[in-house]
This record gives structure tokens, C-alpha cells and sequence, in this order.
């Protein structure tokens, strides 16, 4: 067998294991349909179809409950020139994945799993306020790699707060160079806080991966307060205090938030 065969295998198995527990957390996400308004979906719709009249950017709505896209706005044949028709008529996810470098492709499944995983564990109003940025390469309709800019964010909720509907947000990157990697990060857009994937990060950010609002919580921490103290020090749930702990803890590969400590005071 020959090395890009091997290879080939390689990839193929790592990329069915990372979209088989991609799905696996979609199906723990148990969203109530009763309780849905769809009117929501009518309103983001027409919003979304009004932005498209000046904006620039491409966008696009997933409902999670159905697992299909709802939306697309015409811009997707402006910026990358898709046939929306076909989007529609076609599945949607395999066109588009499809389209996607195949190594940026993998490790985007693999930096979603990551980052799903992460926000489960997180409130709603973390959930309410994050986004995920990714910058990678992907075929147009000249059939040449371009690279660009996808935002993900979540935009309703079902009655028991799990996410429902999400907006795709895309647009042509300013970075141009085709041999760097796909590039992500999740922002929390009301406190600036920005998370990367493990051996994703910036060298600046390498150091130590945590965010300023996580140095702040293990700062607190270190001076003997207790999640409620931070929570009311710092104007957060102390679910999110604890949600920060535990970011803390996966982040630096320790056990605790005292060998945390350790590992900073020895940078």
C-alpha cells in the first residue's frame, strides 16, 4: 500500500470518528418543539434579506431541530458563486463541506467538536453571546481555493435553553495566503474574551491560554474567595464563575485550580 494511501485511510477514519461525536452532540441536544416560534424565523428571514441588499457578507440560517438549512442569502453567488437553487435543491452541508480544503475541513470538525463541547458546558447568556470565527480555504466557482471568513452564532433558543436556530455569517477573507492552515477562535462579544483551540493558538497566546477574565477568576481564587464572592465581584452567575474554573483547569491539562496556580507562577 502506498504512503497517500495510507494516508488517505488515516484521514478518512479520523474524520468519520470526529463527525460521528459531531453528531452525537447534536443528538444530546434535546430541543422542544412545542414551544417553538416560527414566527422568529419569519422575522430573521426578512432582516437577513434586507441586509443582504448592502451588505457584503453571505448569510445563512440552520435549524437544529429539523437539521437543515432554512436560509441562504443571495450574496452566496456574489462571493463565491453558488447557484442558490442548487443549495437548496441539493443537500446544502455536503455541497458546501464539500468545497472546503480537505485539511481545513478536518480540523474544522475537530475545532467544532472542541468548541460545542465547551459551550454545553456553558450558560445560556455565555451561549447568547458567543461566536465562532473561522478563516479557511475553500474552491469558488472558478474551482480555485479562496479563503474565507464563516461566523457562527447561535440566534434562538428553545424553552429550556437549548440552541435552536443558528446564523451562518461568511464573507472573503483579507488574509490571502493559501498555505496557512484554517485559522478559529471563539469570541464572547460582550466581554472580549477570545478562546482558541489547543494548537490553534497564537504564539502570544501560548504562554498561557487563558483569557483575562479567567486570569482574573483564578486571581480571586488564589486570594481565598468562593465562586459566589467571584460571581458577585466580578457581576456573573456563579455558573459562569464555575464554568471558568473548569476552562481553567482543561486548558492548563491540570487537575485542580491550585496546580493551575503552580503552572502560572512558574511562566
Amino acid at each position: 500500500m502506498s504512503d497517500n494511501t495510507d494516508k488517505s485511510v488515516i484521514y478518512k477514519q479520523r474524520l468519520l470518528e470526529l463527525q460521528t461525536k459531531y453528531y452525537n452532540l447534536l443528538d444530546g441536544i434535546k430541543i422542544r418543539a412545542a414551544g417553538l416560534d416560527y414566527s422568529k424565523l419569519n422575522h430573521y428571514k426578512q432582516l437577513l434579506s434586507y441586509l443582504d441588499s448592502f451588505e457584503n457578507n453571505a448569510y445563512e440560517i440552520f435549524d437544529l431541530l429539523s437539521r437543515e438549512h432554512v436560509f441562504f442569502s443571495s450574496k452566496f453567488l456574489g462571493i463565491l458563486g453558488y447557484d442558490l437553487e442548487n443549495m437548496y435543491t441539493y443537500e446544502a452541508e455536503e455541497l458546501f463541506d464539500s468545497k472546503i480544503h480537505p485539511e481545513d475541513y478536518l480540523k474544522m470538525t475537530e475545532i467544532g467538536v472542541y468548541f460545542i463541547e465547551m459551550m454545553l458546558k456553558s450558560g445560556i447568556d455565555d451561549i447568547k453571546n458567543s461566536k465562532l470565527f473561522f478563516d479557511f480555504r475553500m474552491l469558488n466557482i472558478n474551482n480555485e481555493y479562496t479563503r474565507v471568513i464563516k461566523q457562527h452564532k447561535v440566534l434562538e433558543f428553545d424553552e429550556k435553553g437549548n440552541p435552536w436556530l443558528t446564523m451562518g455569517i461568511i464573507n472573503i477573507s483579507p488574509e490571502k495566503n493559501l498555505d496557512l492552515p484554517v485559522k478559529a477562535r471563539l469570541v464572547n462579544t460582550i466581554t472580549g474574551e477570545t478562546f482558541y483551540f489547543p494548537d490553534n493558538m497564537p504564539e502570544q497566546a501560548k504562554k498561557h491560554p487563558l483569557s483575562e477574565r479567567e486570569l482574573k477568576v483564578l486571581e480571586l481564587i488564589s486570594n481565598g474567595y468562593s465562586s459566589k464572592e467571584i460571581s458577585e465581584k466580578l457581576f456573573i452567575a456563579t455558573n459562569t464563575v464555575n464554568t471558568h474554573r473548569q476552562r481553567i483547569i482543561e486548558k492548563l491539562g491540570v487537575r485542580n485550580t491550585t496546580e493551575a496556580l503552580k503552572i502560572l507562577q512558574e511562566i
